[in-house]
């Protein structure tokens, strides 16, 4: 198992990468407060923050950051959510996408 971004692993656990679990949260406050996954993304490339990969980010990666389980400290393995397996990034849980609005 890799590591998702916010965490290393030490001893088989998941612990938070101090560095990276800073940029999580500033994420999640942007995607919360209303960005776009795009604008997250470029803000993020343009002040030249890596993924853990060393790549740039894209809207992809911005939106596995905001919808992964684990980052609220809870293992998701298939249908299974295990809650509190591992100290938790952040608690907010974004809104389930609604459709396109349609044109009255």
């Amino acid at each position: 198992m890799s590591a998702p971004f916010g965490y290393d692993i030490r001893d088989g656990r998941l612990v938070i990468n101090r560095r990276e679990a800073a940029v999580v949260r500033r994420i999640c406050a942007w995607k919360r407060g209303g960005k776009s996954l795009a604008w997250i993304a470029g803000r993020l490339n343009s002040e030249g923050v890596r993924t853990k990969k060393d790549r740039s980010w894209t809207k992809r990666q911005v939106f596995r950051v905001v919808h992964n389980p684990l980052l609220r400290g809870a293992l998701h393995w298939e249908n299974v959510v295990v809650a509190e397996t591992h100290p938790a990034i952040v608690t907010w849980t974004p809104r389930a996408r609604r459709g396109p609005a349609r044109a009255s």
